[in-house]
């Protein structure tokens, strides 16, 4: 996904649109956890591109998706699948969307939002300064939710770190303990 969005970033550039893309360090370090994870996949080919209101989804089972989404991007990705691995192991499912596109809702997310019954907005970013916030109010204010009771938003804990240790970004945890919360099985 890294390439295809980079690939199209330089395109929509060379047409003179403004891009602005951010790298996340500590997704690149991950890759040295070993093969098979769920993010990985071949190189794709040099005319391959995915646009900026294109996402991509995880689903917790196949061929069907479950009754959560959380929606996530940069390393809060990573987070959500361990937790959607973690959930599974006692019996809920949820699905993960990776939706990159910061300075506006994209249609992608506009498309697989209204599906679920429960909706969960991870940030990596503090609360207070994380984009996905203005996401939920938006889609919030058009009526995208089945029911907005059972949508969330959490962002990472309110913290300086000058260091960026894992403290600063939005857990496993975080995402475990908002789901139940949500599904009203917190213990």
């Amino acid at each position: 996904d890294y390439a295809r969005g980079m690939r199209y970033a330089y395109f929509q550039a060379t047409k003179g649109r403004m891009v602005m893309f951010v790298d996340c360090t500590e997704l690149l370090n991950m890759r040295d956890m070993g093969p098979g994870l769920p993010w990985e996949f071949a190189y794709t080919d040099s005319n391959e591109y995915m646009t900026f209101d294109d996402v991509t989804l995880y689903s917790s089972k196949k061929g069907s998706s479950a009754p959560t989404l959380v929606v996530a991007y940069g390393n809060t990705v990573m987070s959500a699948l361990q937790a959607q691995k973690d959930l599974a192991e006692i019996g809920i499912e949820i699905d993960v969307v990776d939706s990159p596109l910061l300075d506006r809702v994209s249609r992608g997310l506009k498309e697989l939002v209204p599906k679920y019954d429960n909706v969960l907005f991870a940030d990596v970013c503090k609360m207070g300064q994380n984009p996905l916030s203005s996401h939920m109010a938006t889609m919030m204010n058009k009526g995208y939710f089945k029911d907005a009771r059972n949508v969330r938003c959490i962002g990472a804990a309110q913290t300086y770190n000058p260091l960026g240790t894992k403290v600063t970004f939005t857990s496993k945890a975080d995402i475990i303990e908002s789901v139940e919360g949500i599904l009203g099985k917190k213990q």
